[in-house]
């Protein structure tokens, strides 16, 4: 038994000594929405809403940056998009940096489109789920272009692969809610103790034997 004791210690002393700290991971973006829109961050543990931005211009790009996401916690990114009159839709480029959070799927960035990564409801954040539809990229369907309302860096990240999307049954003056999730990365010290732990398991076996 000792033995198996000093080996998980062992164990222990490498993951502290070798693993080098993690970058905190920041989460930064760019939203259009027709009419106006709200965005919230929603950790998972708590039931608490941050507002990160907020724009009242279909044309107006609003940009938002440094929002920290805490190591371990996972998130939802939760946008309100209020319609009036005739068109609706969002568009939005979300981009995480650090390395502790990724979007569901392992990637650093999110695109509005209907290939995954957002949902979209009718009555709440969670209730009224419908399919999504797209109506095209920035400077196309009925939005056109317009590149002299953003500044050269908000109109990079829009004119990419993101599409404005909106729910399958194409309501106008309604509310609409939209949801990404964020999720955490696990510390790799939590591998390499449960490789451990599944190379100590036998020896300790054996000596209980």
């Amino acid at each position: 038994m000792h033995s198996v004791r000093r080996a998980l210690a062992g164990v222990l002393a490498l993951v502290t000594v070798a693993l080098p700290l993690r970058a905190q991971s920041l989460l930064s973006g760019v939203i259009n929405a027709d009419n106006a829109f709200t965005a919230f961050l929603a950790p998972a543990s708590s039931p608490t809403m941050v507002q990160v931005a907020n724009g009242t211009e279909w044309w107006r790009t609003v940009a938002f940056s440094g929002v920290q996401l805490q190591a371990g916690e996972s998130y939802q990114f939760r946008v309100r998009v209020d319609d009036i009159g005739t068109i609706s839709g969002l568009l939005a480029t979300l981009s995480i940096s650090g390395d502790t959070h990724r979007f569901v799927g392992g990637g650093t960035t999110l695109l509005t489109n209907t290939a995954g990564g957002w949902t979209g409801a009718t009555t709440g954040w969670d209730t009224g789920v419908q399919s999504l539809v797209a109506y095209g990229q920035m400077g196309g369907a009925i939005w056109g272009n317009r590149p002299q309302q953003y500044t050269p860096a908000e109109w990079a990240m829009q004119s990419n692969a993101a599409q404005w999307i909106w729910t399958a049954d194409n309501c106008i003056d309604c509310t609409r809610y939209f949801t990404a999730n964020i999720v955490a990365v696990p510390e790799p010290a939590t591998w390499l103790l449960l490789a451990a732990g599944l190379l100590v398991l036998p020896f300790a076996r054996r000596r209980l034997a």
